[in-house]
């Protein structure tokens, strides 16, 4: 009697430490000694780790808002394989990035030398890239990419940028060529800190030599002590976000990454209710309506100047009577209008927290000089 009471709690407690565990990975450690620990990210939704000893598999969900089912590969740099999963075996030496956002991601793990492609030099800004590309080490594959300019790069890994209408058409034709790739969707997550943590997948199937998860704790932890600190002042100011775009007014979500960033920071988002990640598309009158009762507005946008917006839309006019404060997130950017804040602020939010938190409330952050916004006068 003892000894089938002690089964079944061997048992029990089995089944649960393999509760998270996708089939097609039990699949394939059932054919092995091997076990996987399940490792969940802190902030974001896009990805789940199943760690083991000299491998991982990651699993990756897709589709809009992350509810499109999911991918799961191994990566794995000795002989330990799964059947009927994609299979990345670093170090890799030869990275073609199809996106300046991940960019940040090589300095982050400091893996600079791997990256031999980029598709878009002309909206880079990071310094580091930019020298690479001016003494020839590093190569533009144009943008749109050029196939045959890829095919001819000799790389052992391209990394993605997933967009719905391209990932499929990009991804078969990778398959044709039998070229390495791989999607890294960080752009769905909502939460700053979430977008930002996927540099443990990168430095995952990089195999970088920096310690990821201490390197990402520590913005982690810069991000959470200014949000506090912004959280213990009693007002917080109204802030307007968007601009036109296609005749409407754009303005983000309430659940969106920038809305996050904006109540993280102590600012108090008009449009914050309902909570939905998708952009707003406003009528020019309930905006203006609006606009009488905030302190703030940012308008992110790629723009030269407010009289230029009133060139390109003769109702912002009716706008400069309001007193308010408007600061936009270009004070870096390239030549051609590559803006550095979806580059090099995607991975340091705790940084962009900082500028907003010094748009809003001054007086926390005194000594901080804004990185990426930037003051705009009528």
């Amino acid at each position: 009697m003892r000894s089938s009471l002690i089964l079944l709690i061997i048992i029990f407690f089995s089944s649960l430490s393999q509760a998270g565990i996708p089939q097609s990975v039990s699949d394939c450690l059932k054919s092995s000694s091997e076990s996987v620990q399940e490792i969940k990210p802190l902030y974001a939704q896009g990805f789940t780790f199943f760690k083991g000893k000299g491998f991982s598999f990651i699993e990756f969900k897709k589709g809009y808002a992350l509810k499109g089912g999911s991918e799961i590969i191994l990566i794995s740099s000795g002989p330990f394989s799964c059947p009927g999963l994609r299979t990345f075996r670093p170090p890799f030496k030869k990275v073609l990035s199809l996106s300046t956002t991940f960019i940040p991601l090589f300095d982050f793990g400091k893996m600079n030398n791997v990256l031999i492609g980029i598709s878009g030099k002309n909206f880079i800004n990071s310094p580091w890239a930019l020298e690479k590309i001016k003494i020839g080490q590093l190569k533009d594959i144009g943008y749109p990419p050029n196939l045959e300019a890829i095919a001819t790069l000799g790389t052992d890994l391209i990394l993605l940028y997933p967009l719905a209408e391209q990932e499929f058409s990009l991804e078969q034709k990778f398959k044709a060529l039998k070229l390495n790739y791989l999607g890294l969707a960080e752009y769905l997550e909502p939460h700053p800190l979430g977008r930002a943590e996927w540099s443990k997948v990168f430095c995952a199937v990089m195999n970088c030599p920096n310690d990821a998860e201490k390197d990402f704790l520590a913005i982690v932890k810069s991000y959470e002590k200014t949000k506090s600190d912004v959280q213990k002042i009693a007002l917080h100011p109204k802030v307007m976000m968007g601009s036109f775009w296609g005749g409407e007014w754009q303005s983000p979500g309430g659940d969106s990454y920038l809305a996050k960033l904006v109540e993280d920071a102590g600012g108090d988002y008009v449009f914050s209710s309902p909570k939905e990640a998708k952009t707003k598309a406003l009528d020019f009158e309930f905006v203006y309506s609006v606009f009488s009762r905030i302190n703030f507005w940012l308008p992110h946008a790629s723009i030269e100047n407010l009289k230029s917006l009133q060139k390109d839309d003769p109702r912002y006019k009716m706008l400069n009577k309001f007193p308010l404060k408007i600061y936009n997130y270009d004070k870096i950017k390239s030549e051609n209008g590559g803006i550095d804040f979806w580059e090099n602020g995607v991975y340091r939010p705790d940084l962009v927290l900082l500028d907003l938190a010094k748009i809003f409330h001054p007086e926390l952050v005194p000594t901080h000089s804004l990185i990426w916004y930037r003051a705009l006068q009528w």
